[in-house]
């Protein structure tokens, strides 16, 4: 019978140089083909050379989309488990890495505000634990970045290009692979910031909706 659910995805015939495509049928759980790059043009004619597929679970890569396209345009094209948990965790961490600013910020003003007496029943949420959230997610990112740089480097790109795809400074990427690990920024000695006597009307202005920082400075 005609293979009906396949898997595709890239694998390196040689790590770093050259890489195809594996192709696998999903219900048998056997390897069926290995095509020799990962171009659109080669999956589709490997696809229409096996009519009769009508679920691809691929990798996301554009090339692929494509190749799934003009080769088997009736079939239904998904996200495999793995691709779609890691792509989510990844997205996932990448988010909340954006609201760290607003953590702190409810952190200073949970430090700053009365705590309630244990007698009135509420429970309120130590800044200790909020500071725990900023470490951990800054953590998992930073572990993200540099698992990502690891493979593009196993890949064959240089420094700069790393660099360029994740976002940070050329220098911080070969004093990552210096030290062979994802990096820790930890700021091991407080310091003293000239915005401190400031801090409670800025946050009262940002909660107020002022985001213009050109009026803030001419208020301060």
């Amino acid at each position: 019978p005609p293979t009906r659910v396949v898997g595709v995805d890239d694998w390196a015939w040689r790590r770093g140089h050259h890489y195809g495509t594996i192709v696998v049928d999903l219900e048998k759980n056997d390897v069926i083909d290995l095509l020799p790059d990962r171009e659109a043009a080669t999956l589709a004619q490997w696809l229409q050379a096996h009519p009769g597929v009508e679920i691809i679970a691929r990798d996301r890569a554009g090339a692929y989309a494509d190749g799934c396209h003009r080769g088997a345009p009736s079939a239904l094209q998904v996200t495999d488990r793995w691709h779609l948990l890691k792509n989510l965790s990844e997205a996932f961490v990448s988010i909340l890495g954006r609201f760290t600013t607003t953590v702190r910020t409810l952190t200073r003003q949970l430090s700053a505000s009365t705590t309630l007496s244990e007698t009135s029943g509420t429970v309120r949420t130590q800044p200790e634990e909020a500071q725990t959230l900023i470490r951990s997610v800054s953590g998992e990112r930073r572990e993200t970045l540099f698992n990502e740089a690891l493979a593009l480097k196993a890949e064959g790109h240089s420094i700069q290009a790393i660099a360029t795809t994740i976002g940070v400074e050329r220098k911080t990427v070969r004093r990552w692979f210096q030290r062979g690990h994802a990096p820790t920024w930890k700021r091991t000695v407080p310091t003293r910031s000239i915005r401190g006597p400031y801090i409670s009307h800025l946050e009262k202005r940002w909660v107020e909706g002022c985001r213009n920082i050109r009026q803030l400075w001419r208020e301060l």
